[in-house]
């Protein structure tokens, strides 16, 4: 069994032939992005943006499960820095890339500017996910074939979000990740989904599609046969294994 992450590093050729217009999808997102892109300050230093992004993204799943927080969304009294509350998911998201990141040494804690930072994404997310739709956050998605289990990021409604905290642009990894969640999804039967999306916090941009249209776009099918052609895949490798 293998995570969907390296499904997606490992197997290029089957990529290729799975999505075989990806640089035109790639063009019109984007069009659609350099369009609609907006810049914010940020301060931290790129090589901790992907653990200040992780700690942001924790700072939202927890603050999303109190609903008086999510209203006042004063995150910086709730999760200050020093305190108990922010304390337990700084450790927890070093427990995580000690055991998943390939990361050979527990990172340091935050300093003030990359806490504020945190914090900015935090309520980033949070402003974008507000809505009366129903939130679902790191819905867990059953395996498939070689795939082992794995969560996404955020269901709201019928969409499939992931979040993707970058300076530039989207790449086509990204919409092979949220790709793997919907088609698990599909599989198991365990949310109702029609749409897949890629949210930016840094920049506070989403690209959303529906996954029929996605589908058309990038292999020129139906979204049922591009799925049956990955589980077809995914479960034919792990037989003949």
């Amino acid at each position: 069994m293998i995570s969907e992450k390296n499904f997606i590093k490992k197997y290029q050729l089957f990529w290729k032939t799975l999505f075989p217009m990806s640089k035109h999808f790639l063009t019109r997102v984007k069009l659609y992005c350099d369009k609609n892109n907006t810049e914010f300050n940020f301060k931290t230093h790129n090589l901790r943006w992907s653990f200040v992004s992780e700690i942001a993204f924790m700072i939202f799943v927890d603050q999303t499960k109190n609903l008086s927080l999510k209203m006042n969304k004063n995150l910086y009294e709730e999760y200050k820095l020093g305190s108990i509350s922010y304390g337990n998911i700084e450790n927890k998201c070093k427990n995580k890339f000690i055991l998943f990141d390939n990361v050979n040494r527990m990172p340091k804690s935050l300093d003030e500017d990359e806490y504020n930072d945190a914090i900015k994404l935090a309520m980033l997310m949070n402003n974008h996910f507000d809505s009366k739709n129903e939130l679902t956050t790191m819905p867990y998605f059953k395996g498939c074939g070689f795939i082992d289990e794995c969560f996404g990021d955020v269901i709201m409604g019928e969409t499939l979000y992931e979040i993707k905290s970058v300076s530039g642009n989207f790449i086509m990894e990204h919409f092979k990740q949220v790709f793997v969640y919907f088609a698990l999804n599909y599989i198991s039967k365990n949310y109702s989904l029609k749409n897949i999306a890629i949210y930016n916090p840094r920049k506070d941009l989403c690209f959303k599609i529906p996954v029929q249209e996605f589908a058309v776009i990038i292999a020129g099918k139906s979204y049922v046969d591009l799925i049956s052609d990955f589980e077809r895949f995914v479960t034919t490798e792990y037989s003949s294994k």
